[in-house]
Parts: structure tokens; C-alpha cells; sequence
């Protein structure tokens, strides 16, 4: 970006499959820390297990349940708010079968050098999708923001606890890129409920809560890669938003990166309100009539947008008058002249109708006495 370069990306298909909240305790009488580090075995002796049930205003549940498609595998990343190389609040992550097995463990130390993130494998090596409930362990520290993505052929299974708010992550948040969320191209005032919301919170070097996404675009197109004749996703829909860009750079080369990104966000299209309403779960300051954390700016306009930035032609200047010959005054007769030709200088009372018609006829004398000229030369050129 800072070398002029627009930066075009699309926002994320985590909005279905994420979970954002301060860590609740179960029951902060008792402590449950001091159970041996990678220990397991049947539910709730993993120490102080977070509880999303009670975290989400309903009763008390410990474990989130999803499934992984068959013969596949996805990934399960827990983050919260320290800073990298610099966390000393130990949480842990714990992935068991619906039978109460074990099957993965992520027991990171974080002593006050460590990067804030642990992350476990579910695989499903089975011809049917296969359940799985995941534990986050606070071994050892104090509460804090716990952040959970699912990446892969991932089904949350009790979506209550799902958290689609703040699910843009990465170079999205920068604030120069244009991240781009979905909607269908047959509904296009209803968000793809998968499409990544935002706003994006930075804690560190400093607390942020950046506006994003910055505007939708259609998805579920056809296209001619094998595979992909109905593309569906973010990743659809952003190219779509690249091409509008480049149109709006072929009008106006001299579009900085930013000037490209007001211009989509001034002419984008607002998503219905109603319509969005829906699917915001909590209020939040950064929602205004103009922009709002699930849709943006709104469904991209490429013609509104190409045309707010089409250069200006400079105006054609006004050409100057032409003026009016003054005509040579005589100097002597016809008899005594050296073969110049010469009229004498018109009536300067004469309407503008006979100075026409002056120099039409000036014209005509000047043909006539070259011919003049011609035939006054030596006897033996004249015809």
C-alpha cells in the first residue's frame, strides 16, 4: 500500500465458526489449576475449564461440540488478548470424543516469553462425521479474552455459543486493506451468514476497534475452473471488488490507495437495515446509518464508484478572434506602379455584410494581378 499498490482481500468465512469472551469460571471458589499438565480422562478434571454455557447467559457447559466431515481433518486455534513473545497466562487446549476419550492436547507453557496461542488437530478417519467437544483449561493466570477460530471441514454443533462479531483477523484488520464480505447474487441484501464480521480489536501496541469489513460483493458465481462452477465464499466476491478497482484506475491512474477506497466506500450501497439488524448480536458504537460491522459501506457499485473518480477533461479554451486584415493603402496609379497590387483601405462605416464582401473581392483583385504580373514579363513568355 504504501508504494501505491491497492490492497483487495476478501474478509473470511469465520463469521459461523468462532467464539469471542472473557473467561468464566465454573466455580471460582474452587480450584481446580493443580491437576498434572496434559492429564486427562473423563470430562471436567482438566483443572479450570472455561465455561461457555455460563458465558453466554445460559447454564453451565464446559465443553463446545462440533464435527468434522468424513475422512478429513480441521483445526482448532486458541488466542487471547497478550502480547506475542511476551504472555505469562497459561491456558491450554483439550479435544475429546463424545465417549469422553481424549484424542488431542495443547499444553504450550506460556511463562512470560511465550506467544498467547495453542492449537489442536480433530480427525475423522470415518465415512460419517464425527463429534467432537473442545476444553480450554486455565492452567495457570488471570482471566482474559479467549479467542477461537475452526479452520477445515469444521460443523459447529451447538451454535449458541458461536460468537460471529470480531471474526476478521490478519492482514484484513490493517486498516489500507479493503476487506470484502459476501452476499448471495441472487439476494444481495442479505449477508452470507458465513461472511467474517467485524470490527477487528487490536489490543496491542494499543487497544483498536477498527471498522471492518469495508464494503460486499455478490458471491455463489459460476466460473471455468473445474470444481467451481457455483464459487461460493469471501474469496469469490472479492475479486469482483479487484476488477471495479482496477476499472476506477484505468479512469483515474493517478488514484492514490486511498482516495480508491473512500470512493468504493462514498458510492457502495446500503444493505437494508432490517435486514442486518438481524444478524448483529450486540449492540456496538461503530454501527451508524453509513457503515455498519456486518456489511460495511455496502454492496459495491462499480459504475457509481468508476464514475465518482472519471478525471475531469480540462476545459477547451475559447479561440482568439481572427483579425480583420487591414488592407494596404494605395500609393499611386495603375500606370505608375512596379507590378504590386494594392486597394485602397475600406469605409470603416461599412457594415460588417460589405467587409465580407471586401475581402472576397480583395481576393479576387490579388488573383487578378498576379495574372497581371505574369503576363507583363518578357515577350517571348507571353502566351
Amino acid at each position: 500500500v504504501e508504494q501505491g499498490v491497492v490492497f483487495v482481500s476478501a474478509a473470511g468465512n469465520d463469521a459461523e465458526k468462532h467464539y469471542q469472551h472473557l473467561y468464566v469460571d465454573t466455580d471460582p471458589a474452587v480450584n481446580r489449576s493443580k491437576v498434572t499438565r496434559g492429564s486427562g480422562g473423563e470430562l471436567g478434571i482438566f483443572g479450570d475449564d472455561h465455561d461457555f454455557g455460563l458465558a453466554a447467559g445460559l447454564t453451565s457447559d464446559r465443553g463446545w461440540r462440533f464435527a468434522v466431515a468424513p475422512l478429513s481433518s480441521g483445526a482448532v486455534v486458541l488466542q487471547w488478548n497478550d502480547p506475542f513473545g511476551g504472555s505469562s497466562n497459561d491456558y491450554d487446549l483439550f479435544l475429546v470424543t463424545v465417549g469422553g476419550i481424549v484424542v488431542g492436547i495443547s499444553t504450550e507453557p506460556q511463562d512470560g516469553d511465550d506467544d498467547p496461542l495453542e492449537a489442536v488437530i480433530a480427525i475423522n478417519l470415518t465415512l460419517d462425521f464425527v463429534q467432537f467437544d473442545l476444553f480450554i483449561n486455565r492452567f495457570s493466570g488471570d482471566p482474559k479474552i479467549l479467542e477461537v477460530y475452526f479452520f477445515g471441514p469444521v460443523i459447529i454443533v451447538e451454535d449458541q455459543f458461536n460468537v460471529p462479531s470480531d471474526s476478521i483477523f490478519g492482514h484484513l484488520a490493517v486498516p489500507e486493506v479493503i476487506a470484502v464480505g459476501a452476499v448471495p447474487f441472487f439476494d444481495p441484501n442479505t449477508i452470507e451468514p458465513f461472511s467474517s464480521q467485524g470490527p477487528a480489536t487490536i489490543f496491542f501496541p494499543f487497544f483498536q476497534e477498527r471498522p471492518k469489513p469495508d464494503v460486499v460483493a455478490p458471491d455463489g458465481v459460476s466460473t471455468t475452473v473445474p470444481g467451481f462452477t457455483e464459487f461460493s465464499g469471501t474469496s469469490a466476491s472479492a475479486p469482483h471488488v479487484a476488477g471495479v478497482v482496477a476499472l476506477m484506475l484505468q479512469a483515474n491512474p493517478n488514484l492514490s490507495p486511498l482516495e480508491v477506497q473512500e470512493a468504493l466506500a462514498n458510492t457502495a450501497v446500503d444493505i437494508l437495515p432490517n435486514q442486518v439488524a438481524t444478524l448483529i448480536k450486540s449492540s456496538n458504537p461503530l454501527q451508524t446509518t453509513r457503515f455498519n460491522n456486518v456489511s460495511g459501506f455496502g454492496l459495491v457499485d462499480a459504475f457509481a464508484a468508476v464514475q465518482s473518480v472519471v478525471q475531469q477533461a480540462p476545459p477547451t479554451p475559447t479561440p482568439a478572434p481572427t483579425p480583420t486584415p487591414t488592407p494596404t493603402p494605395s500609393t499611386g496609379n495603375a500606370n505608375t506602379s512596379t507590378g504590386g497590387c494594392s486597394m485602397a483601405q475600406s469605409n470603416s462605416s461599412y457594415k460588417n455584410g460589405l467587409l465580407n464582401i471586401a475581402l472576397i473581392l480583395t481576393t479576387i483583385g490579388i488573383v487578378m494581378c498576379s495574372r497581371r504580373r505574369l503576363i507583363s514579363g518578357r515577350k517571348e513568355d507571353r502566351v
